[in-house]
């Protein structure tokens, strides 16, 4: 642990020796201060307990925004002041200074000024009334820091709430809302939940055909005066509403555009009219009418309805063939009559995407991985999406600067075909909602060839239902789900390695998956609020195989055969494999600031075989290690538990019954859309069944934390939103395989050293973040 912390105290001077002129003071005229940030003390009465969400809300308001910092270091101010102004706007200079760099942030007491007044009318809006801001600055050599001091006291809380009297229709509407109102009795005063109730009632009343209202119609009174820090609310009506706000309005003429462009003339198309009365007018036949008819849930006649509304935008938008959805109403004159013209842009009918990975390994394994994939979004003219992907790779040990042997390539293809409704011979209604239900069916083949060892073969077929509960909930069922699995041309060397162990070898055999399974995610990212400080995700997954097979052939054949040992049963002449398997995974994330982020993942899951098997499926098991798990070790390479495989055994794929991961990643923005990471992972895997030769593999709660492998590392990583570029570098701190007692191999850690480097570094190059 000591050579641990000399090393990183090593790095860490260095950086700061080399980047010390980074604080970006050096050229700052005479007077100038570098303002490098604020903190904010919050005052509250003893009897209020709940003092972080008060001081979130008030942080948002500290400015300016001082420049990007690193390790107490600011390298952009460097770069913009290193950088001569230069003589055209674009280029490397013009890149360098002001894309890449950033001018220093100045301290300015106006600023100090304005931060103040924010922060006490935020305090107010919280229901601090009595809040006051004091500040005090800080100046230390040439920068300058500013602590506010919010005394904000006791909150007022609500006292009364007072609706509108219900003397007409729109007021009786109001009134029957209240008793689910967000401002209850006794809660404190807060200005975001009376505007969220005024939301609310708006909806609600959009939802009643109330069309045009808005809430800003709608004003809270406060009188304050009652006195003991308690506030009376009253809700009003603004006055001059336009009388149309209070009128309700159903639907007129529907009609669709299914090929609108903004300049185009939405009048020289053909005109179908369906079987509801909407009208769609199309320049091709692109989609089927009914299908159109069943994703539009406001029709003729129809009291318009805000959630109906909503739901035909997410359904038409969930059909994935436009990419343009826009509803515009129109009232009409002189009546309570709404037209709707439904403009649609669809895209490209067809498309074909290729993605490309590498993964490079300190041990000398390196190789790419390519996909292609083709997609027709409208096969049928149903919105059916037909994919059909295309994948090979390979992974190769270099020797010497002219020598290299391929240990392994992989190849597939995977078709398949989602219809936007569910394929049920029956009807579901109960689960129809806003998101458009989905029917997938798909196939896939995968060819794997590991030099000096084996090929294996697998095809796949499925038939599964996709379907999305809310934004943030959504579902997978497939009931069928099967899979084959054929082992061939091994070598000697991999048919020795088997004889020694049965359990292994059954892994591998030949035979049939004939399964189901669910699984079940909530995702809170989904809602993609900037604002929300807490997110995360979860996943769980139920896998199980062969148990109505089992049940229906034992029922009817003996259970055992003639040597009165329990018989292995067979479908086409192949054994099926039998057991229940189940996985979860929970993410959570958390934003410390806009530069700033704690992302944490747990994942467990356990396989059991019974009655037709002895052990699971090889593409069934569990392995660890690898760029998107613990990143100090290869894929697949660790474990289980504390087995220590051979030289011959170290090359074949280490799986088993049982894993435990858990990681940590702090990641921290460095300019712009270049992020660094600090991480570490730990965890391994183990089998349920005693395995003899692979001694220690077994799992037991009294030694299984003790087997962890832990690793830990360094990460640059390229966000551009939409696409992420990772490189990360880890090493091990913690290897299960060594004896006990000797697992920490913190005191070996010698970065300066081109041996240990080789035999520890892994490096990781990959697509998108490991969680």
């Amino acid at each position: 642990m000591k050579r641990l912390f000399i090393t990183y105290s090593s790095i860490f001077v260095v950086l700061a020796l080399l980047l010390n002129s980074c604080a970006g003071t050096k050229n700052l005229a005479e007077g100038e201060k570098l303002y490098v940030g604020a903190d904010i003390d919050l005052n509250t009465s003893p009897d209020f307990h709940n003092n972080k969400p008060i001081k979130r809300d008030l942080e948002e308001f500290l400015q300016p925004e001082p420049n990007t910092s690193v390790l107490g270091m600011r390298p952009t101010v460097w770069v913009y002041q290193s950088v001569k102004k230069p003589k055209k706007d674009k280029g490397l200079k013009y890149w360098l200074k002001y894309k890449l760099g950033e001018p220093p942030v100045l301290f300015d007491r106006n600023d100090v000024s304005k931060t103040k007044n924010s922060l006490k009318e935020s305090a107010i809006n919280n229901g601090f009334f009595n809040a006051t801001v004091q500040s005090d600055v800080h100046f230390k050599k040439r920068k300058a820091s500013v602590n506010y001091r919010v005394d904000a006291g006791k909150p007022f809380l609500l006292q009364k709430i007072e609706y509108p009297k219900p003397n007409n229709n729109i007021k009786r509407l109001i009134d029957s809302l209240k008793q689910s109102s967000i401002l209850q009795k006794g809660a404190r005063f807060d200005l975001e939940n009376l505007a969220k109730e005024r939301n609310r009632i708006e909806l609600e009343l959009k939802n009643n055909g109330y069309y045009l209202f808005d809430d800003s119609y709608l004003i809270f009174e406060a009188d304050t005066t009652v006195g003991n820090h308690q506030v009376d609310l009253f809700l009003t009506f603004a006055k001059n509403i336009p009388k149309n706000a209070l009128k309700k309005y159903r639907m007129d003429n529907v009609t669709i555009y299914t090929n609108f462009e903004n300049r185009e003339d939405t009048t020289n198309r053909s005109e179908y009219t369906t079987a509801d009365s909407l009208k769609i007018k199309t320049e091709t036949n692109y989609i089927k009418h009914e299908v159109l008819n069943d994703q539009i849930k406001l029709k003729s006649g129809d009291l318009y309805q805000k959630s109906k509304h909503d739901v035909t935008v997410n359904r038409l938008v969930g059909l994935n063939i436009f990419k343009f959805v826009n509803l515009d109403f129109s009232p009409k004159r002189n009546s309570q009559e709404l037209d709707l013209e439904i403009k649609l842009a669809p895209y490209k009918k067809k498309s074909i995407r290729a993605e490309l990975e590498l993964v490079t390994k300190s041990d000398n394994f390196s190789g790419p991985r390519l996909s292609v994939s083709f997609r027709n979004r409208n096969a049928f003219r149903g919105a059916e999406t037909l994919d059909l992907t295309i994948s090979g790779g390979f992974e190769t040990q270099f020797y010497g600067a002219n020598q290299f042997s391929r240990n392994s390539y992989e190849f597939g293809i995977e078709p398949s075909l989602t219809f936007p409704r569910f394929l049920l011979p029956f009807n579901l209604e109960g689960l129809k909602n806003r998101y458009v239900p989905k029917t997938r069916i798909r196939t896939a083949y995968r060819f794997l060839h590991r030099v000096d060892f084996f090929e294996m073969n697998s095809l796949e077929l499925g038939l599964g239902y996709l379907w999305s509960e809310t934004l943030t909930k959504s579902h997978e069922l497939y009931p069928i789900n099967i899979n084959f699995l054929d082992l061939s041309n091994t070598t000697q060397e991999f048919d020795e390695s088997l004889e020694n162990n049965p359990i292994l070898r059954q892994s591998y055999e030949e035979q049939f998956i004939l399964g189901s399974f669910y699984k079940y995610a909530i995702n809170t990212r989904s809602r993609k609020d900037p604002n929300r400080y807490n997110n995360y995700y979860f996943q769980a997954k139920a896998d199980v195989s062969g148990n109505i097979a089992h049940m229906l052939q034992s029922a009817f054949d003996n259970k055992s055969d003639e040597s009165g040992n329990d018989k292995q049963y067979k479908i086409a002449g192949l054994p099926y494999s039998q057991y229940v398997r189940g996985e979860i995974d929970f993410r959570y994330f958390r934003k410390l600031d806009e530069n700033n982020k704690l992302a944490t993942r747990f994942i467990t899951g356990v396989g059991y075989a019974f009655g037709n098997s002895n052990t699971l499926p090889y593409i069934k098991q569990f392995s660890i290690g690898g760029s998107s798990s613990i990143r100090a070790f290869p894929a697949r390479s660790l474990g289980p538990g504390s087995y220590a495989p051979n030289d011959t055994l170290a090359q074949i794929d280490q799986t088993a019954d049982i894993k435990i991961e858990t990681n940590l990643e702090y990641r921290f923005r460095i300019i712009e859309q270049i992020w660094g990471a600090v991480f570490a992972d730990a965890g391994n895997i183990w089998t349920i069944r005693e395995d003899e030769n692979r001694p220690g593999s077994r799992f037991a709660f009294d030694r299984f934390i003790d087997e962890f492998a832990v690793g830990t590392g360094l990460g640059l990583r390229y966000d551009a939103t939409y696409f992420v570029f990772r490189l990360d570098v880890a090493f091990p701190l913690r290897v299960p395989s060594r004896p006990p007692g000797d697992r920490w191999v913190v005191d070996g850690i010698a970065l300066n050293k081109k041996e240990w480097r080789q035999g520890n570094l892994i490096f990781n190059i990959a697509i998108g973040y490991p969680f």
